[in-house]
């Protein structure tokens, strides 16, 4: 049950067949628009010219005359596809505990421990991850449109944390995440030895709820009231803790395109407006074990995660630049955006806790917990992109460059957890964060 929220295998499969639909309906309708001679506007109006027949020469030789205005620029339905390698901004520095978090608890078998968060940043690396673009419209009479699709990008970072409890008992080397304890449900009461009676921690011969040893044996042997002294707060330590964080981007975008005079030594310029949509989704899950007396709240699992549904009105502007077989070209694109964020918090805290037990907190239980937070702001989008292209033939070409982007405020998954027991829950404020993505890109271009 608890592998349902921590992989959420049947979420990603949903994802891949999404994006696998998309990657297919733009593969068929580029080779519906490039291979049917006698396809006309009528058929996916409103964004092709009207009563055009594209004159399709896919292995003519390449246009590569120097003379007058140089190679013509080109006209009809054009396709670009790229494989993208990019390197995704790690999130800000974040404890994996209460922020600024400091607790004293008994560990060990004399010592009183002060407990601070072992791992101060969630994520250490912006590690590099795949995905794809896809591009698809027209250009005709110095005006057109065109779609541009990301799809299936993700960056996927595991890490480790911990001594699997091979350490010492006094915890020195596990893994501490500190938690708020408002209503003291961390408080219980100890058995060091294992020897089936609570510790009398104050020495009075009376052992916590087990009894008064009135031999001096060191065993209880007669009834007595609960000495409440002997009661301590218990320690907040992990033998093992696995941290995953997955990043994952989509979007889509549609515009207009206007194509401008040819300017300095021939090169080529457009300006175009439309609507875009990008989706970052953030995900951030943990898996803390343990399996000591010093870890009376394991095992414990949670994932945190952001949807980040940005959407407004964008401007661009296209410049390329032909000599021979090779064209250089860069593109800008800004976005007015509103970041319509879904926040998401699942785990289950101290699945191995024993109600009454010793060493465990006497207020404690094994609690499951799922909550819910939506939040808006605006968020500025801007992207930059620099490629080089080789002309094969007079419609095929090869195309490779770099791409960044840069998103004004996200959410992260790994700043959404508010850390208060006995139920984890999201914070009640947004915490933001500037976005920057980027890496190289890749591909094929038909008559771009």
């Amino acid at each position: 049950m608890l592998q349902n929220f921590y992989d959420n295998p049947k979420t990603e499969k949903e994802i891949m067949l999404t994006k696998n639909v998309i990657s297919s309906m733009a593969a068929m309708v580029f080779m519906l628009t490039c291979f049917s001679p006698s396809l006309h506007a009528q058929v996916i109006q409103p964004f092709a010219p009207v009563d055009y027949t594209h004159d399709w020469q896919p292995f003519a030789p390449a246009d590569l005359s120097d003379y007058g205005d140089g190679p013509d620029a080109k006209e009809g339905y054009f396709f670009r596809y790229e494989r993208l390698y990019w390197s995704a901004a790690k999130p800000k520095a974040t404890a994996l505990g209460l922020n600024d978090g400091e607790f004293y608890a008994f560990a060990g078998t004399t010592t009183v421990l002060r407990q601070t968060n072992t791992v101060r940043t969630a994520v250490p690396d912006a590690g590099f991850g795949w995905g794809n673009r896809y591009e698809i419209g027209y250009m005709l009479d110095e005006t057109g449109w065109f779609t541009s699709i990301l799809g299936g990008y993700q960056q996927d970072q595991s890490y480790f944390f911990g001594d699997g409890g091979t350490g010492a008992a006094d915890g020195i080397d596990d893994v501490s995440i500190v938690f708020a304890d408002p209503g003291d449900v961390m408080t219980g009461f100890l058995d060091r030895n294992a020897d089936g009676f609570d510790d009398d921690l104050n020495g009075n011969g009376i052992f916590g709820r087990s009894g008064e040893d009135t031999d001096a044996d060191g065993v209880p042997d007669a009834a007595a009231a609960i000495d409440l002294v002997d009661a301590t707060t218990l320690p907040m330590l992990f033998d093992f803790v696995t941290v995953r964080s997955r990043v994952f981007m989509n979007g889509v975008e549609v515009n207009k395109s206007w194509r401008l005079d040819p300017h300095y030594r021939d090169a080529q310029a457009e300006v175009f407006a439309g609507i875009r949509f990008l989706s970052i989704r953030d995900r951030f899950n943990v898996h803390a074990i343990g399996a000591t007396i010093d870890s009376p709240l394991s095992d414990m699992f949670w994932a945190s995660q952001v949807e980040n549904n940005i959407i407004g009105p964008q401007i661009g502007f296209h410049w390329s630049k032909q000599t021979g077989r090779w064209k250089i070209s860069t593109e800008g694109r800004a976005v007015a955006g509103v970041n319509f964020a879904n926040a998401e918090l699942d785990g289950v805290i101290a699945t191995n806790h024993v109600i009454a037990g010793a060493n465990f907190g006497q207020l404690m239980s094994t609690t499951p917990f799922s909550h819910r937070r939506n939040f808006r702001t605006i968020t500025p989008v801007g992207e930059l992109r620099a490629n080089a292209t080789y002309q094969l033939t007079d419609s095929i070409a090869f195309t490779g460059g770099w791409t960044g982007l840069y998103v004004g405020d996200i959410s992260r998954g790994s700043q959404m957890m508010n850390y208060v027991l006995p139920e984890p829950n999201i914070v009640s404020h947004n915490p933001t964060e500037s976005f920057f993505a980027n890496g190289f890109n890749f591909g094929i271009d038909i008559n771009r």
